[in-house]
């Protein structure tokens, strides 16, 4: 709101502080500061205070008959605008200094959405959703509730005015308007969380709920007030302790945190003093430059790898947040205000549109440009170009867990089958150098994997659920375990599987800071029986006259390397080891080291560990001297498996 809009309205202490509360909700779920993982509830919070501040607005100037469209839009457009396109400018002009091509145009793509807000409906259509997204993959992820606002603002009061035409009831078709968008926000979770999340239509209850307060004023004792006061607060906070990042959001789940807002908002009491002290007032004041610029903070935490290798970065990035958000709300917020809200309407549309229109040529050329890619020497990114570092045969043969009637593919052009390599997505990256070990004897392998899905058979099925494994994993089991009994019996089997992400989940931009994150997803349940059907499944394969290889877990960097080393050519001209501590890599691969010793003990398998090769005593290596290892953060590229090849040579000759 503008202060002159402020003002008119009688200024609101308790909507300031709780405005306040939201965004400290959100920066210390962003910055994952500890007893904290419901604050992203903070936006639910920002969402209702809206919807009350715009329909007050809306529905007071109708009453005075003083209502004006383009005079609100101007309003809205001369709050959010100056202030957006500034962060964009600074973010692009930040972005050419330390953002690799790829990511330098995702930017732009993401940037060009948050302009003209529809930001929200391309991350609706992102692969990951809101809470599992990486920091480092979008600069601009906080941006999607701008258009859920900007997109309410515009369509609200168009709606208000049709329905004063037709009827002078708008509280009955708002409340109708309430019910029907939370009741499509519950029905739209069921198949598309993400739709549901982002979309406008399964938020538009949560601004219309702050709406609803609006319309319905009261008139009560000052005991009844402090009694909502009390009751919302307790809302807000128990939304904020008992719900996290696994929690369906936002359906009925956003009911507490909504309803809360909406009794502190519907008490209206003034004389609370923490929501009235300096501070919390001035953090109000600031939230919306603050919220731009909170997250483009967390992102280049991430991106130099500071916010999570050193707890410090968290609180550093709090500090910056706020010095930004402050100097954004001095030097762009306050004066552009300032400068427009005495102009004419259509001349401060003029300008916001003229602004955004000099800033979307920027980002258009960042993208038609492909992230001027010219930036890092074109040697360097061919060395680190995913389709150089990657074997195409392996990609087309990592077969899906759906695929039916599998059959195995030949890698090698020698005369003789020297092994058959079975696994998952790992076992793709690492057969092209067990057939080129095997063309040194004028031989061949044959690759059976099935990404995502680890060597099991058919037999435990029924406990797929209770381990988190997809039922066709074990039918492509079944299917490999009929097809080795027409293989000779002497022929040496290797098996490659990344078994750490089935007990501890996965590790990518994690990067373990403590042994507490490497047994988090590790029950006695779960241990027993995904050992006994990964024990059951090695033993069925082995017998006496075959030799069975496993190899041991292949280090699990975290880090894209190949967008990790041209990051670094970027900024430092010269290539740095993307590494790994081996100490890191040897605690997450802890059980899966015990289980295989156990498998050789029990059914007879050979054990082969690539760390040899991979790792020298303290770093475990994702590129070596310009080199890359890795063609992401867990599987070897063509060079990093070569790497392994003495490893197989006894196996294969």
């Amino acid at each position: 709101m503008s202060e002159y809009v402020v003002k008119r309205m009688n200024f609101r202490f308790d909507i300031n502080g709780l405005r306040a509360i939201s965004i400290l909700l959100v920066l210390l779920y962003h910055f994952k500061v500890i007893g904290f993982d419901g604050g992203f509830v903070g936006v639910d919070i920002f969402f209702v205070i809206s919807g009350f501040l715009m329909t007050k607005i809306i529905h007071d100037a109708l009453d005075k008959k003083t209502f004006n469209l383009f005079q609100f839009y101007s309003n809205r457009a001369i709050r959010i605008i100056p202030a957006l396109c500034v962060v964009l400018v600074i973010l692009a002009i930040l972005g050419y200094v330390v953002l690799i091509p790829e990511g330098y145009a995702s930017f732009a793509e993401y940037a060009i959405a948050s302009l003209l807000f529809y930001s929200n409906d391309v991350y609706s259509n992102l692969p990951s959703g809101y809470f599992d997204s990486v920091p480092e993959k979008n600069l601009l992820l906080h941006t999607w509730s701008l258009s859920v606002e900007w997109w309410f603002y515009f369509i609200y009061p168009i709606l208000i005015l049709v329905c004063r035409k037709i009827t002078k009831n708008i509280r009955f078709f708002v409340l109708v308007l309430l019910v029907l968008s939370f009741c499509h926000s519950n029905y739209l979770i069921t198949f598309d969380a993400k739709s549901a999340f982002f979309d406008l239509s399964s938020r538009a209850w949560e601004l219309l709920l702050g709406g609803l307060v609006a319309l319905f004023p009261l008139q009560i004792k000052p005991l009844h007030r402090k009694v909502l006061l009390v009751a919302g607060w307790v809302c807000i906070l128990l939304a904020v302790v008992k719900y996290d990042g696994q929690t369906p959001w936002p359906a009925y789940h956003a009911i507490l945190p909504t309803l809360g807002a909406a009794l502190v908002i519907w008490a209206n009491w003034q004389n609370f003093y923490l929501m009235r002290c300096g501070v919390v007032q001035a953090l109000g004041t600031i939230s919306y430059s603050l919220y731009l610029w909170h997250w483009p903070i967390v992102f280049f935490l991430a991106y130099f790898n500071l916010w999570i290798e050193a707890s410090v970065g968290k609180w550093v990035g709090l500090m910056l947040s706020l010095g930004c958000g402050y100097l954004s709300y001095r030097w762009i917020e306050q004066p552009s205000i300032k400068l427009l809200k005495n102009v004419k309407s259509i001349y401060a549309l003029s300008v916001g549109v003229v602004s955004m229109g000099l800033v979307f040529l920027i980002l258009s050329s960042i993208q038609s440009h492909q992230g001027f890619s010219g930036r890092i020497p074109k040697a360097v990114i061919e060395n680190y170009d995913y389709q150089n570092n990657t074997d195409e045969q392996g990609k087309q043969c990592s077969f899906s867990m759906d695929t039916e009637g599998l059959k195995p593919c030949r890698y090698g052009t020698g005369a003789q089958l020297k092994a058959v390599v079975w696994g998952d997505s790992h076992a793709a990256s690492v057969v092209s150098a067990i057939a080129e070990a095997a063309s040194l004897s004028d031989g061949y392998v044959l690759g059976w994997s099935v990404s995502n899905c680890p060597s099991l058979n058919s037999q435990y099925a029924s406990e797929a659920v209770g381990i988190n494994i997809h039922p066709n994993c074990f039918k492509r089991g079944g299917e490999f375990l009929e097809f080795v009994k027409t293989v000779p019996p002497d022929l040496p089997i290797i098996i490659i599987n990344r078994l750490n992400t089935r007990i501890h989940g996965y590790n990518e931009n994690l990067l373990l800071s403590s042994g507490n994150e490497a047994s988090k997803q590790l029950t006695p349940q779960f241990k027993r029986v995904f050992e006994k059907a990964y024990l059951s499944t090695l033993c069925e394969v082995s017998h006496p006259q075959r030799k069975v290889y496993v190899l041991q877990p292949i280090p699990e960097v975290g880090k894209d390397v190949l967008h990790e080393s041209l990051k670094y050519s970027l900024l430092f001209k010269q290539p740095i080891d993307v590494t790994l501590e081996r100490q890191k890599h040897m605690l997450r691969s802890k059980e899966v080291y015990a289980m295989n010793v156990k498998a050789a003990n029990t059914c007879h398998v050979h054990l082969v560990d690539p760390a040899e090769y991979l790792c020298d005593q303290q770093q475990c290596f994702g590129s070596y001297d310009g080199v890359p290892y890795y063609f992401d953060d867990d599987h070897l590229s063509l060079r990093g498996a070569r790497r392994l090849m003495p490893l197989f040579e006894p196996i294969v000759q």
